[in-house]
């Protein structure tokens, strides 16, 4: 089954094979922070984590259980990229925002509409709340983000997503009707049930 964690890294890799460099990072706040350190102690991805796209964790899913078996899931979303903590905000929208952050914000909503991974319909509409973060995170009595880091970034919220499972990909819901079918007419055999288990398993 194609998880809402697959199908928005495909997007970042469809991106990174059109020339443009962007990493992703899933996960809670506090292990990003983590992954974050981390390759700010590799000597490679020091100097190219950013700009980055994170999907936060948890993530709600609607689970339709029908015939497709595609889920909608709400998203929380953060382009991030590092920053001058000097910068003032004309600053930070001349030299950040309008050459990096909106321009990655416009092509990953492009390339959502463009993938066989998600039902997306005739208007394009993908709705959320879109918030520009000049300085992510930050507060005046604390002079550093949820990331100890120096970042501006895009936040989207909310942004609802139905998953489309690959086509060629057997129906879920077929497999275990198939392999129920199977279960029944060997007369329920511990066998049979591990078999059934097994099959549904590589289809996960």
């Amino acid at each position: 089954m194609l998880t809402i964690y697959e199908a928005i890294e495909s997007i970042v890799i469809d991106i990174n094979n059109d020339g443009v460099q962007l990493n992703y990072l899933d996960g809670s706040a506090k292990e990003v922070q983590q992954r974050l350190i981390d390759w700010s102690k590799d000597p490679v991805m020091k100097s190219q984590k950013y700009p980055c796209l994170i999907l936060f964790t948890p993530v709600e899913t609607e689970s339709q259980q029908d015939a497709l078996n595609n889920d909608t899931a709400t998203v929380n979303l953060i382009i991030a990229t590092d920053t001058e903590k000097t910068y003032t905000t004309s600053e930070r929208k001349e030299l950040i925002f309008t050459p990096t952050l909106w321009v990655l914000y416009e092509m990953i909503l492009a390339y959502i509409r463009l993938s066989p991974y998600f039902n997306v319909d005739s208007s394009g509409r993908l709705s959320h709340t879109r918030i520009d973060r000049f300085y992510y995170a930050s507060t005046p009595a604390h002079e550093q983000n949820v990331f100890s880091a120096v970042l501006d970034a895009v936040e989207l919220s909310n942004l609802s997503l139905s998953i489309k499972q690959p086509a060629e990909r057997p129906c879920y819901l077929d497999l275990v009707d198939k392999y129920v079918r199977r279960v029944v007419n060997d007369g329920g055999t511990i066998e049979a049930v591990e078999c059934l288990r097994e099959k549904i398993k590589n289809y996960e």
